[in-house]
């Protein structure tokens, strides 16, 4: 039995560690995004609540264990949506224009085609 809840732990604290670590690096993605696109202090703490905000949502969508697998797939989808429309209406249209640069060089350097 000691084994048993060795074993239960072990697996329960690996998985915090990698959600830990996937929550970290999508976060130095945006800091990474917002020093590109020299974000204000405002945008910066705008952006910190926008993806509080998000993470308590999508943490409390996985908790739910009364919706079928196609609601949660739903229910991600929305969250994902209404999250990334957040994040544009941060920018300014200038920022708006940096980044679709970016991510047209980045789209770029993955095919190998200009």
């Amino acid at each position: 039995m000691g084994m048993t809840v060795l074993a239960v732990n072990a697996q329960q604290t690996a998985g915090s560690m990698q959600q830990n670590h996937h929550r970290s690096f999508r976060h130095r993605g945006h800091d990474r995004m917002a020093q590109k696109l020299n974000f204000s202090d405002q945008q910066k703490q705008q952006l910190k609540s926008i993806n509080s905000d998000y993470h308590k949502k999508l943490a409390d969508l996985k908790k739910n264990e009364d919706i079928t697998v196609r609601e949660f797939k739903s229910g991600m989808a929305a969250l994902h949506k209404d999250h990334r429309a957040q994040l544009q209406a941060l920018l300014t249209p200038e920022q708006k224009n940096q980044l679709a640069k970016m991510k047209g060089r980045k789209n770029e350097d993955q095919t190998g085609f200009k």
